[in-house]
C-alpha cells in the first residue's frame, strides 16, 4: 500500500469531516456518531475523547482527546493525533502516528492553518506506525483552538513529501472536556 503512494502519488489526506479524496481513496472518519449531542449537529466531530478506566473509575489524566484518518476502503489508519493532560506532566502531550515507510531521520513538521510550520523528531516505527510525542504548550493549544486544520508534512523513504490535514474543528469543545 505505501509502496502504491510512494511510486504514483503525493499522499494529501483531509479530517474526516470534509469530503475529500487521495488518488481517489476516500478517507473517512474511524468512528460512528458517538452521543445524542453529536446526532444533533449535521455533521459528526473529527474529534473523540478517549478514557483509560481503573477499576471502573476515570482518574484525573486518563483521558485524551484524539482524531484518526483512515481509508475508508481498507479501514487502515493513516494518521492519528491524540492530545491529553498527563497527570505528572505541567503541559499536555500529543502522540502522532504516521505510516509506515516514511524517512524517520528528516522528522516531521506540523502547522496550523497557514502559520509556520515546526519540526519534530519522530521516535520509532512499529508494525501500526511511526510515532513522535510532542510537548503542547499554551500557545500551541491556544492556536490549535483558534485554528481551521493542522498540515503534517513529512517525507516518505522514496524522498517524496506527503501531507495528512486533520480538521481543527470542535477542538476547542473537546479539548475542554478534558483539561
Amino acid at each position: 500500500m505505501i509502496k502504491f503512494f510512494q511510486n504514483k502519488f503525493k499522499i494529501i489526506l483531509v479530517a474526516a469531516v470534509f469530503l475529500a479524496a487521495a488518488v481517489g481513496i476516500t478517507i473517512k472518519s474511524s468512528h460512528p456518531v458517538a452521543s445524542q449531542e453529536q446526532a444533533q449537529e449535521q455533521k459528526p466531530s473529527p474529534w473523540i475523547v478517549r478514557c483509560n478506566e481503573a477499576d471502573g473509575e476515570v482518574r484525573k489524566g486518563s483521558c485524551e482527546i484524539f482524531q484518526r484518518l483512515i481509508i475508508a476502503e481498507s479501514g487502515e489508519r493513516v494518521a492519528e493525533l491524540a492530545i491529553g493532560f498527563p497527570e505528572d506532566r505541567d503541559d499536555a502531550r500529543g502522540v502522532i502516528i504516521l505510516p509506515l515507510g516514511m524517512m524517520l531521520s528528516e522528522g516531521a513538521q506540523m502547522k496550523i492553518d497557514e502559520g509556520a510550520f515546526f519540526k519534530f523528531s519522530m521516535r520509532y516505527c512499529i508494525k501500526d506506525g511511526c510515532y513522535a510525542f510532542l510537548n503542547m504548550d499554551d500557545k500551541l493549544l491556544g492556536m490549535m483552538r483558534k485554528g481551521n486544520k493542522a498540515t503534517i508534512l513529512f517525507k516518505m523513504a522514496s524522498g517524496k513529501e506527503a501531507s495528512v490535514v486533520l480538521s481543527l474543528a470542535d477542538f476547542s469543545r473537546f479539548i475542554g472536556k478534558i483539561s
